[in-house]
């Protein structure tokens, strides 16, 4: 029996197929039943799981009735049903109560918990040929017409079983609900009628029959850590595969196929009111996984599954074999996120919810049935591309442009003609070399259908200096060169709109950084010592490299502009100034170089 559960559930095992002998005899039976005396010759057949009695079913039919016997080990319930799945299967559950069976009729449409419904069966005593051994925590016999075709036929019968250790919610009740099974399977029955009966005595037919146990289930569990941060254990059985989820995340928490979110179908789940919710969301990418119809149903947490009391967050859902959420040939790669924060609306599987605070990948390996794995994280990039992206784009935007523009504004006369190559190259090739290389990084980062220049704000303002801001900015660089005349008495407009335009694109670019900043934070947590050593870093580069050295020692900018007449004193202060940081400038005869104001 693929679950019975107090909540809605689905399959959690599946089972090797193993042979089992179900005998098949005559004899003559009394069935004292609540109503009617019924004698006569039986044909019987009886399954046993094992020579253990885990689970056991003997079957008695006469003229008019068949009478089923069952009896188990399992402390909690037992129960079998029509049938080779949950999926229309009529379901008889009993447990024991103050030393009296108390048996029900179930209705199953599928993995969830079979409905309570009005018997077609009687209880009655356990007939006088069958023997229930004293092991047996728990027994129960009922007698059901044989003009009842939907539970057996004339010929081979299939059924289902289940057991457990845990007892129903409430024992004395018939309608209870039960806790999921520890163990079930499938198995078949030849019962003939009384009429072929010594006929059936000399022929032994085959059950073939699923258990669940641990030859039958394929289970693998996978952490992050010790501390609970994320775990999943997963349990596949012929029919489907249950994951157990759950996580310290105060938020919510997930799991989904594949390596990364691009084509991922995830599985999305959070706390409300002490329940479960639970969605199926469709991913494209790095943006918010949409809401859709789910294949998976909403199951009880297994019994040998421990949720641990400090779990924020937990689930448990069965995910039929048919969605190929899992391999059945090797491990399967799966992709996990958590946040801290709760979902907009938590009341409503459909809400949104906020970005993941923690992520990564991993595998889990239940292709083989009977075996227990461990869980693998996912293989490490060699290189964090994100981290590496970050630090390109702070060296290209943050170092750089303050190194060229000191030249061009401080350093003409200094460095002669040379101020203009070194000026040129820490934009093209530094600015321009880092700028591209994080790009890069951004490409390599990114999987099939992410958006590349648009999933944030971070991005969009980064599109705009890469592919906006800073050509434009390096074009009129390269007009006013080609503009440039040695006897200009003025500079002219474009040479300030370039001057304007790269403090501009500067302090925009600081600003794309911060906005980085904050990105990498939420995803993934970033030390406040970074951000206020970076911002540190552009405070020295202001007040001291330019404040002090540029305006102060150097004297103040130096502009492309033919030298009035100055005098001499005026002309020797300057470059005086300019010779206390480039001594090797000022030559010996002070014959004077050409003086830019």
């Amino acid at each position: 029996m693929s679950r019975f559960s107090a909540e809605s559930s689905a399959s959690t095992g599946i089972s090797s197929t193993a042979s089992k002998t179900a005998k098949t005899t005559t004899t003559s039976v009394t069935i004292s039943t609540q109503h009617t005396t019924i004698s006569g010759a039986a044909s019987t057949s009886t399954y046993c799981v094992d020579s253990a009695n885990t689970f056991c079913l003997v079957a008695l039919r006469n003229s008019s009735v068949t009478t089923f016997t069952v009896y188990s080990t399992a402390a909690g319930w037992c129960a079998f049903g029509t049938g080779t799945s949950m999926t229309g299967s009529t379901i008889f559950v009993g447990w024991k109560y103050n030393g009296s069976a108390v048996v029900s009729q179930r209705s199953s449409t599928g993995h969830t918990l079979p409905t309570y419904e009005n018997g077609n069966f009687t209880l009655v005593s356990t007939p006088s040929a069958v023997s229930v051994p004293t092991a047996a925590s728990c027994a129960f016999s009922i007698a059901i017409a044989n003009t009842d075709t939907t539970v057996l036929s004339t010929s081979t019968s299939n059924f289902i079983y289940g057991i457990s250790d845990t007892a129903p919610t409430t024992p004395s009740s018939a309608s209870s609900s039960f806790t999921q099974h520890s163990s079930y399977g499938t198995f078949s029955l030849t019962v003939a009628e009384t009429a072929t009966a010594s006929a059936a005595t000399a022929t032994t037919s085959t059950a073939s029959s699923s258990s669940s146990s641990s030859s039958g289930t394929a289970s693998s569990t996978y952490c992050v850590d010790s501390s609970n941060t994320f775990c999943v254990v997963a349990t596949r059985n012929t029919t489907a595969t249950t994951f157990t989820v759950y996580s310290t995340a105060a938020g919510w928490c997930a799991f989904g196929t594949g390596s990364s979110m691009s084509g991922s179908t995830m599985f999305v789940g959070w706390l409300y009111n002490g329940a479960a919710v639970v969605s199926q969301r469709a991913s494209t990418g790095h943006t918010t996984p949409a809401y859709e119809s789910g294949v998976f149903t909403a199951a009880a947490t297994p019994a040998d599954v421990a949720v641990p009391a400090s779990a924020g967050c937990a689930f448990t859902i069965a995910v039929p074999a048919s969605a190929g959420v899992v391999s059945t040939t090797g491990a399967t790669s799966l992709i996990y996120g958590i946040g801290s924060s709760a979902p907009t609306t938590p009341a409503s599987a459909a809400s949104a919810f906020p970005q993941h605070t923690a992520y990564g990948a991993f595998s889990l390996d239940v292709s083989q049935l009977g075996a227990t794995t461990t869980g693998a994280a996912g293989a490490a990039s060699a290189v964090d591309l994100v981290l590496l992206h970050a630090a390109l784009m702070a060296v290209a935007w943050g170092v750089f442009p303050f190194a060229a523009i000191f030249v061009a504004r401080y350093c003409k006369d200094a460095l002669g003609h040379w101020w203009f190559v070194t000026h040129k190259y820490l934009f093209l090739v530094g600015v321009g070399g880092a700028m591209v290389a994080g790009l890069v990084c951004v490409e390599l980062s990114l999987d099939d259908g992410d958006a590349r220049f648009s999933s944030s704000s971070h991005a969009v303002l980064g599109a705009a200096i890469a592919f906006a801001l800073y050509p434009a900015q390096v074009a009129l660089g390269f007009v006013s060169d080609r503009l440039f005349r040695a006897d200009r008495a003025a500079v002219p407009w474009w040479d300030k709109l370039h001057w304007w335009m790269g403090r501009v694109i500067v302090i925009v670019a600081l600003a794309e950084i911060q906005l980085g900043f904050n990105l990498y934070q939420d995803e993934r947590g970033l030390s406040i010592g970074v951000i206020a050593g970076f911002w540190t870093w552009v405070c020295v580069a202001i007040l001291l490299v330019f404040g002090f050295f540029g305006e102060y020692r150097m004297g103040g900018a130096v502009h492309h502009v033919a030298a009035k007449e100055i005098g001499e004193t005026e002309t020797l202060r300057r470059l005086t100034q300019i010779g206390s940081v480039f001594p090797s400038q000022i030559s010996p005869d002070k014959n004077l170089p050409v003086v830019y104001v």
